[in-house]
């Protein structure tokens, strides 16, 4: 319940490799290497199956419809999946300077999708310095992590396609002695499942992103209180992506009844700020006693910017026409009062309670704040005298606990 409206869906919890002060400067390199594919596909019709199927049930299909099947055995999903090869590799060097121990790395991952036309390629890098002041009464943590990821999305919309498919047909077509991709339109039709192999070959869906998160985190033991010490975490995560969605004009996968093809392009751009900062006490109550209380103040800030423009192709003397543009902007805020104290007496009986105020700029005025309180009890059953000839345990704890948490995830605004 600390983490109030943020714990909903549970919290994970990730610490980062450092370099080590005095440590010996270390290289290491990993790698790997994997092969995917589809290991089940829909069981459909095949060809043949379709067009006994048809002849067989002359009260579903009519004699018209049994002419317009075609010749082939096309197994649509087979033509849009693939086995695809991937690697991913990193190399980090990890030591210190004098007091200065820091960790560096490099990454490089080129993913190949299972569907065509789909695949992904990124660079990362991080940094982290760890040093320490004021005769280590001052740890300071430095992290900053930069990824560029170029993405191929394909199309996933020929999934449905494939399984919609007449598979009586064949992927290309001849029409007056060009070959081409067979498409139902070419026949007169207005509607009609696209040919998946064109949906997903001919689309040109692609982006660029670019992201930094950082943070500098500074831990003070205060020496004239022995015990008492202060955390401040200031962080950020900023990303900048653009890419786009197009289309031929020869492409009638988009098709709306109004144009054919399809030129979109679109940018966005996301930060998320924070500043956490807390006070944590931990006194010298003797052998028996151990008191723990911490009180902090959290504040986070997200703000989410973008641009969509698209353009479809109506006929020949209006190229490109049909546009339909948008843009936004949105930002919310959260900030938050927390505390927490445990005690434990002989290390065997424990008390925890915590209380968060969590306020969202999401929520109307006057009901933007949410209290979580939580308390627990526990008990270290094998610390007991009489537990020390149990072999067979090597821990027994039993625990109590009652808390409330939140959501405040209820939408982008």
């Amino acid at each position: 319940a600390i983490y109030g409206s943020r714990a909903s869906n549970g919290v994970i919890m990730i610490t980062t490799k450092k370099g080590r002060q005095g440590a010996p400067m270390t290289v290491s390199y990993t790698g790997n290497t994997s092969i995917s594919q589809p290991i089940k596909f829909v069981d459909l019709f095949s060809g043949d199956s379709l067009r006994a199927f048809a002849e067989d049930h002359p009260d579903i299909f009519t004699q018209t419809q049994i002419d317009q099947l075609g010749t082939a055995n096309t197994d649509w999903q087979e033509q849009i999946f693939r086995t695809a090869v991937s690697h991913d590799h990193n190399l980090s060097l990890t030591g210190s300077v004098k007091s200065l121990p820091y960790r560096a790395s490099i990454g490089y991952t080129d993913q190949t999708g299972i569907m065509e036309n789909s695949d992904m390629q990124r660079i990362s890098g991080s940094v982290n310095l760890n040093p320490t002041f004021l005769d280590d009464d001052l740890k300071v943590n430095i992290n900053v992590k930069a990824t560029n990821t170029h993405q191929n999305f394909g199309d996933h919309g020929a999934l449905g396609s494939a399984v919609n498919m007449d598979p009586t047909r064949s992927v290309y077509d001849t029409i007056d002695g060009v070959v081409d991709y067979f498409q139902w339109q070419n026949y007169g039709a207005n509607l009609g499942t696209p040919n998946p192999v064109e949906q997903i070959m001919e689309v040109d869906n692609r982006s660029v992103a670019n992201r930094v998160v950082a943070n500098v985190q500074l831990d003070y033991s205060i020496p004239f209180l022995p015990g008492l010490s202060a955390n401040l975490n200031v962080a950020t995560d900023m990303s900048k992506s653009e890419g786009h969605n197009n289309r031929p004009t020869s492409s009638p996968s988009n098709l709306t009844g109004r144009f054919w093809g399809r030129l979109s392009d679109y940018a966005a751009d996301f930060s998320n700020d924070l500043i956490d900062v807390y006070l944590h006490y931990n006194p010298d109550l003797g052998d028996d006693h151990t008191l723990d209380v911490t009180a902090g103040y959290s504040w986070q800030h997200f703000q989410r910017e973008g641009t969509n423009y698209t353009r479809g192709y109506y006929d020949v003397d209006h190229p490109y026409q049909l546009p339909d543009s948008s843009d936004f902007i949105v930002e919310n805020y959260l900030v938050s009062f927390f505390g927490r104290a445990n005690y434990s007496f002989m290390n065997r009986y424990l008390l925890t309670a915590t209380l968060r105020a969590d306020g969202s700029s999401r929520f109307a005025p006057g009901n933007q704040w949410g209290l979580f309180p939580s308390v627990a009890a526990a008990w270290k059953v094998h610390e007991e005298a009489f537990m020390d000839n149990v072999t067979a345990l090597s821990d027994l704890k039993l625990r109590a606990s009652y808390g409330v948490t939140g959501q405040q995830d209820i939408g982008n605004d």
